[in-house]
C-alpha cells in the first residue's frame, strides 16, 4: 500500500493529540503564541521535547529567533484559549492579562502543567520547521485539571474508561 498525503492526514486526524499553547517574546519584548498538537517527548534524560510549526505560520519568525519558550498543557476549560491561539490573523495578546511568569514569558491560565523550554535546534522538514528543545523546568499544579485533546479537528475531553488489559507475555500456545 502506498502512502498518500490524504491517507496520512486522515489517520492522524483520528489520533487524539495533546494540545499545547506555546508562548514566547520577540527581540522587542512583544509576546507571541500559537496552539500546537505536535509537541511530543523525545527523551527523559535530559528532558527533551520536539514540536513542529508550518513554514506558513505567522509566528514562525519569532519562534525561530528566540531561545526560550513556555509550553502550556491545555485543560478542558482552556479550549477557548487554544482556539484563540490557533486562529490566524488575530491579535493573540489583546490585553495585558497574560502577564509574564517567573521566566518572563507570557503565562496562559487553565494549564495542567507548563514546560520552560530552551531551543537547541531547528531543522527544516518539508514544509515545516522542527524545533528540538530541552526542558529547563516544569510546573505542575497539586491537582492537575483534565487535559483537552484534539481529534478529528475538534477539541474534546479524554475518555475515562477501563484500562486495556494486555495478555500475559509469551505466545498464545504457552
Amino acid at each position: 500500500m502506498t502512502a498518500t498525503a490524504e491517507g496520512f492526514r486522515t489517520l492522524f486526524r483520528q489520533t487524539p493529540q495533546a494540545v499545547w499553547i506555546l508562548t514566547t517574546r520577540d527581540s522587542h519584548g512583544t509576546p507571541a503564541g500559537i496552539t500546537v498538537s505536535s509537541l511530543t517527548s523525545v527523551s527523559a534524560d535530559p528532558p527533551t521535547v520536539a514540536f513542529a510549526l508550518q513554514n506558513t505560520a505567522s509566528v514562525l519568525p519569532v519562534f525561530a529567533e528566540t531561545s526560550r519558550i513556555l509550553a502550556h498543557g491545555v485543560t478542558v476549560d482552556g479550549a477557548d484559549a487554544a482556539r484563540h491561539f490557533a486562529a490566524s490573523g488575530t491579535d493573540r495578546f489583546p490585553t495585558d492579562e497574560n502577564l509574564p511568569g517567573a521566566t518572563g514569558l507570557p503565562v496562559i491560565d487553565d494549564a495542567y502543567g507548563r514546560l520552560d523550554l530552551r531551543v537547541r535546534r531547528i531543522l527544516p522538514v518539508s514544509a515545516s520547521a522542527l524545533f528540538i528543545c530541552t526542558v529547563d523546568a516544569t510546573w505542575l499544579p497539586e491537582a492537575p485539571p483534565e487535559p483537552v485533546v484534539y481529534r478529528n479537528r475538534t477539541f474534546t475531553r479524554t475518555a475515562d474508561s477501563t484500562p486495556v488489559q494486555f495478555p500475559p507475555r509469551g505466545h498464545d500456545d504457552d
